[in-house]
């Protein structure tokens, strides 16, 4: 326990694997400071990458999980917080990638579709 709350631990239920999905297609499609960044992605396509990447994240928790003990409640933690920081950085490079197609990142401040006009007048060329 950390301040009188349990530890998330290892294997995660099934109600907080969906939460965790909502919360990457929250990441991919709403406001929040990633987006500074990377134009939205459709609600539907966020859906169907979330759900790609806490299944990866999952899986490679899993591998590193195989080897470990987990006797201790720490050790269980240590396998969440690597499935945490599996997702992030799978929905980073989920952003990257797809930014990456639609013709480049964008600089802080342009809009989306200064980003892709920006890339279609760069492909013309």
């Amino acid at each position: 326990m950390v301040d009188g709350l349990p530890l998330p631990s290892w294997p995660p239920l099934q109600i907080r694997r969906n939460r965790v999905e909502r919360s990457i297609v929250q990441i991919l499609g709403g406001p929040c400071s990633v987006r500074q960044l990377y134009s939205a992605v459709p609600e539907p396509e966020a859906k169907r990458a979330a759900t790609d990447i806490e299944a990866e994240a999952y899986a490679a928790a899993s591998e590193y999980a195989s080897g470990a003990t987990l006797a201790s409640a720490m050790e269980r933690f240590e396998v969440f917080k690597i499935y945490c920081n599996e997702f992030c950085v799978r929905s980073h490079r989920f952003l990257k990638s797809r930014e990456a197609t639609l013709g480049g990142v964008r600089e802080q401040g342009d809009s989306p579709v200064t980003a892709l006009a920006l890339a279609a007048s760069t492909s013309e060329e």
